[in-house]
């Protein structure tokens, strides 16, 4: 593969992207819905990263480039991989460029699987690495069984499904039924309580975010409270439509802090956290609900309605005591993730074991489960199985439970859009709800056993589609590989994201399931007590004792992983790297260990995979696309260069490549993360970068310096060149923060960095009012917020070196003082002094109305600026 790939010359990245949106959304059939793991690519973006690095840019010539192109078409689409004989054809064109030798290719950070199925269903000899024994666990049941087993085992998997499930029914169904009902709940709404410290008080009050039960168009439904001064206890009813007389969004608890319904006393996160930390807080059932040919129904629970709940507490101290096969107990009593893990705060309310995750009829069902999972296994061996066949259906059966406790415990919150059971791992995080929803594990509905049977079932199916060998595994690190020098084509990985996710504290959760259902079965993978964290490749300053000494870890632990990989890879091989990250600092150790690790990157590419409704998207500045990176081994770096000359060849790639991306719609922090890649592939054909003193440029100065030509294109592609001045920071600054950011909170480094790229002083910005600090944030206010002492004196003077935006903001300032007369007096003063400055102001409200982050009362401001100015009959040009 010495002549360049199509990764390196060309992408459709409106099609990956599209198709990776749609795969997401596509729950049927996706290997997602087998078993969750965190940050797991779409394999349709997988399946463009290795055909983009093993298929040869000639083959786009003028001879190949009409039967290419429709190939890669159908093979960027999620039907591509039930159609056999289209993944032949695929299969064949790169046999016919690689000849008859097996195309060997390796995931060094294997995770949940995607990369390593595309790389055996498109006929590579594959190996997936990855130290956590949850995801190995995972690429077992989605890259080898399937494809040993085929069709068979979806046979034998549903048998031992109908086996436990009708054995669950017998043994559970007294929790759940309800006296006189002949129905059986699909679900219970519940919300934790604590009492009012108010002595005077001492009412219960129910931790309840919000009210809704059913919030859709054409079905409102909701938990009406009936406030009581005579009563401790709170009382509801159930209302509908008309009825809702209140605001069903504004519950009793917010940012952590409570609010007593009785005598209205707050009671703060710090109070709230020693309580539940001490168990002094209870729970009380809400709602019943029923689902009733497929609808909703919801039910203020009568007194006998917890008598299931109560009988189940007395056995679930009869089975404590119960040993399974390997000698763990039935209740899984391992430490969970401790205060200060990274993305873990629920030890901060006393859920400081796995157990405590759950309610005890939760409980006791997972634990009934788990004890028929066993008992199927003892009936496998009785019946002579193969001993990898109990594997693999204990493996599926195991899956199942996992499914159930993802989406049954006291984390899970009722969706009131959907009507529907929201799981914990929604996002790759624990914190605490305050009321939750518990299902039946029985119901016929969904999140039961029946229907997470039934899902496995569907991706089974689809994975035993086509013929394909099994993959490879490795379980273990990345540093060292147990291969020979030069042994793979293509390294292909996805390396953990730097500090957003704590990969093995959250496998916790369904290690200790896995434990008690296939510990005994798979006793290499599962002998710790817990995943082992040690060697786990995250920036975790709880783990290494503070921040500086974690990013090290970090960047040198990936460094060495990336050693491996350049030793591994042949001279002429390609590694491609996939990564998600809003930060710099993040990518600065990644791009870094890459380059130290030998590799010259060779192309970027921003594909925009994630929907955009998801919630990190909706409530944070998080990025949406992935970036794809190609490197090479680099094998004669040109000489070192010098800052200037360095700077010249900087600006005129990255224009070519910023002008790609800006057509390709990219925008936001996306475009910004899309330009780092160009830049130090610039870098990293240099043996380094050196200033004129002779110094290292460093790899955050190169950053630095892209993120710089980066705001100014972005500034000059909103405005046109048609307004702003050179010497305008002020207003380039707010323009730039809009345009890139979704938000209006930036940490501090993020915020201090678009600063210096406009040489102003952050405690400058916040003394003009235009900026507010917080603890180690930064906030960029409205404009119709406070005005600073410094920007009224700035407004004083209104003359040509006034910032535009500082005049917009005092328009707004006289707005607000109810003073039309001053407010027509400086236009007509402004159109005294300078038409030109006043036209030019006119033009950055026209700007600023087409930003979707501005608020809109601040849009109803520029609205009215825009209505005076035709009121005055002056005319302005668009920008």
């Amino acid at each position: 593969m010495d002549e360049k790939t199509l990764i390196e010359s060309f992408m459709p990245l409106d099609s990956i992207g599209s198709e990776s949106r749609r795969e997401k959304a596509r729950k049927p059939k996706n290997i997602s819905t087998m078993h969750i793991y965190w940050a797991r690519r779409p394999t349709i973006s997988a399946r463009a990263a290795i055909l983009g690095g093993l298929i040869p840019r000639s083959v786009m010539d003028e001879k190949h480039v009409s039967k290419m192109a429709m190939l890669l078409k159908k093979a960027y689409t999620w039907d591509f991989m039930e159609d056999p004989a289209k993944v032949n054809e695929i299969r064949n064109f790169l046999k016919k460029f690689h000849g008859n030798e097996p195309i060997r290719l390796i995931d060094i950070f294997a995770g949940g699987g995607a990369i390593p199925l595309e790389g055996i269903r498109l006929g590579c000899e594959t190996w997936a690495v990855d130290i956590n024994p949850v995801a190995y666990l995972i690429q077992k049941g989605i890259l080898v069984y399937p494809h040993i087993f085929g069709k068979k085992l979806i046979k034998e998997f549903e048998y031992w499904i109908n086996w436990i499930g009708k054995k669950a029914e017998s043994e559970l169904k007294f929790a759940y039924q309800i006296p006189g009902k002949m129905m059986m709940p699909h679900a219970f709404i519940w919300a934790k309580t604590i009492q009012c410290p108010n002595k005077k008080c001492q009412a219960e009050i129910p931790l309840i975010k919000q009210f809704w039960l059913a919030n859709k168009k054409k079905k409102k439904i909701a938990l009406k409270p009936l406030f009581s001064e005579s009563d401790n206890i709170l009382q509801f009813k159930i209302v509908k439509d008309e009825e809702i007389d209140f605001d069903p969004k504004e519950g009793l608890i917010k940012a952590g802090k409570a609010r007593c319904w009785k005598c209205n006393s707050v009671i703060d996160k710090k109070l709230i956290k020693t309580l539940f930390k001490e168990r002094r807080t209870g729970q009380r059932l809400l709602v019943v609900v029923f689902n009733q040919n497929g609808k909703k129904k919801y039910e203020i629970p009568a007194k006998d309605a917890l008598l299931g709940f109560q009988l189940v507490s007395e056995k679930l101290k009869q089975m404590r005591d119960v040993l399974l096969q390997n000698g763990l107990p039935l209740v899984p009593q391992e430490p969970a993730p401790p205060q200060g893990a990274l993305g873990c705060s629920t030890a901060n309310y006393g859920l400081t074991t796995w157990d405590k995750f759950f309610n005890s009829r939760q409980l006791f069902s997972l634990m009934t489960l788990t004890k028929l999972i066993n008992e199927a296994q003892a009936e496998m061996e009785h019946l002579e199985y193969d001993s990898e066949m109990k594997k693999a259906i204990s493996l599926y059966l195991a899956f199942t439970l996992n499914r159930i406790a993802d989406y049954n415990n006291i984390l899970c919150t009722w969706h009131n859009r959907s009507e529907n059971i929201g799981h914990l791992f929604t996002r790759p995080v624990l914190s605490m709800k305050w009321d939750y929803a518990e299902i039946n594990p029985l119901n016929e509905q969904a999140s039961s056993w029946w229907s997470f049977g039934r899902a496995i079932k569907l991706v089974l199916e689809h994975l035993t589609t086509i013929e394909c060998k099994p993959a490879n595994l490795l379980r273990g690190s990345s540093t060292p590989l147990p291969f020979p020098d030069q042994h793979f084509d293509i390294v292909v990985t996805d390396p953990p994201f730097f500090d957003n996710i704590s990969y093995s504290d959250l496998s916790d959760f369904f290690y200790v399931w896995f434990k008690r259902t296939i510990g005994h079965l798979f006793p290499e993978v599962l002998r710790w007590p817990l995943s082992p964290k040690s060697e786990e490749i995250i920036h975790s300053p709880d783990r290494h004792g503070s921040k500086e000494l974690s990013k090290v870890f970090y960047t040198t632990s990936l460094t060495r992983a990336f050693k491996e990989a350049h030793r591994i890879l042949r001279d002429d091989g390609i590694c491609i790297v996939m990564f998600t990250h809003k930060e710099t600092e993040a990518w600065m150790s990644l791009l870094k260990s890459l380059i130290d690790a030998g590799f010259q990157i060779t192309a970027t590419w921003p594909i925009r995979m994630e929907m955009t409704t998801r919630m990190r998207a909706m409530k944070s500045a998080a990025v949406g696309s992935t970036i794809l990176i190609a490197c090479r081994k680099r094998k004669s770096p040109k000489d070192s260069i010098y800052l200037p000359e360095f700077k010249k060849e900087l600006q005129q790639y990255l224009m070519n490549k910023m002008n790609f991306f800006w057509n390709q719609g990219i925008r936001g922090i996306d475009f910004f993360i899309s330009s780092i890649g160009p830049a130090m592939s610039v870098a990293s054909q240099y043996q380094s970068v050196k200033k004129l003193s002779g110094e290292t440029v460093t790899t955050e100065s190169i950053l630095d310096l892209t993120s710089n030509f980066c705001f100014q294109f972005i500034l000059e592609k909103a405005t046109g060149k048609t307004f702003m001045k050179k010497d305008d920071e002020i207003t380039a600054f707010y323009l730039t923060w809009k345009m890139i950011h979704d938000n209006d909170v930036l940490d501090y480094d993020s915020a201090n960095k678009l600063a210096k790229a406009f040489q102003m002083d952050l405690s400058h910005l916040v003394a003009l009012g235009l900026l507010e600090k917080n603890l180690s944030s930064i906030r960029i206010l409205p404009l119709h917020g406070h005005v600073g002492n410094e920007m009224k004196q700035q407004h004083q003077r209104m003359f040509e070196n006034s910032p535009l935006l500082l005049l917009i903001q005092f328009i707004n300032l006289l707005q607000q003082e109810k003073e039309p007369e001053k407010l027509h007096h400086l236009a007509d003063s402004i159109t005294r002094e300078n038409m030109n400055l006043f036209s030019k102001c006119i033009q950055l409200a026209q700007v600023l109305l087409k930003i979707k982050s501005v608020p809109s009362y601040d849009k109803t401001l520029l609205h009215t600026l825009l209505t005076m100015l035709q009121e005055k009959n002056y005319s302005v040009a668009n920008p």
